[in-house]
């Protein structure tokens, strides 16, 4: 028996320093990654006003960082939220940046990415951009906040730079659920008839958490933002919005 409870402590303490490590790591990365997030977001802000295109017609903006990894699909931002970040595309591997930061290094907080059958320039009908809900409040956690109208209220207008262009859209719909009972939205990037699109417009509204106010036709261009939701254990929470300005 003595030998018994030698051998759970043992053990408990091990399961103990293991975690210890893993909430380091996590705590530590956390740090590394909102730093050069921070940093990246300065580099769009504070840049030359004569920077010349090296061979593209890219917004000025957005040239350092494209040097850096051209990954980089656009940018993406909320006004009062932690969201203000780069977002990427790897037609290779599609969800790379999953596990990965802009920088291409294992990070289990990745970077927001495009869906790979989605176009940025033509555009798609629908852009799907996927991103985490961080325990530390970065990535896509303030998408759940959208479960209170409220929250809406305040932050209809979300930014979306491509690599050429600016706009806006407006929410239009916010809906959670466990995946496998909500409709597949992740399948919807381009519709071949006007039916097809008001089809996936009726879906979002069908199971929206409140009325927007906001709906769209068949021409306009809309935004899908998806992320984990804490709720269940496979949870999602999306928010998808309607581009009310013309790119500039």
């Amino acid at each position: 028996m003595l030998k018994f409870y030698r051998i759970l402590r043992l053990t408990l303490a091990a399961v103990f320093l293991a975690s210890t490590a893993g909430f380091a790591r996590y705590a530590a990365d956390s740090c590394t990654q909102a730093r050069m997030y921070r940093q990246l977001a300065a580099l769009t802000e504070n840049f030359p006003g004569d920077t010349v295109s090296p061979g593209n017609d890219f917004l000025p903006q957005y040239q350092a960082l494209y040097t850096q990894n051209s990954d980089l699909a656009g940018w993406i931002q909320i006004d009062g939220t932690n969201i203000n970040y780069p977002v990427m595309q790897s037609k290779q591997n599609p969800d790379f940046y999953l596990k990965h930061n802009f920088e291409k290094a294992d990070s289990p907080h990745g970077c927001p990415y495009v869906q790979v059958n989605c176009d940025l320039q033509t555009p798609s009908d629908n852009i799907l951009v996927y991103g985490h809900n961080m325990k530390d409040g970065t990535m896509f956690s303030d998408l759940l906040q959208y479960k209170r109208e409220f929250f809406w209220e305040q932050h209809r207008i979300i930014r979306f730079d491509t690599m050429t262009a600016q706009a806006e859209y407006t929410v239009m719909a916010v809906f959670q659920g466990e995946a496998e009972d909500l409709f597949a939205y992740y399948q919807f990037a381009n519709a071949e008839t006007p039916q097809e699109f008001a089809a996936y417009v009726d879906a979002c509204k069908g199971v929206a958490l409140y009325e927007t106010g906001v709906s769209a036709a068949y021409g306009d261009k809309l935004i899908t933002l998806s992320t984990c939701d804490d709720s269940g254990k496979n949870s999602r929470m999306v928010v998808v919005a309607k581009r009310i300005t013309e790119p500039r």
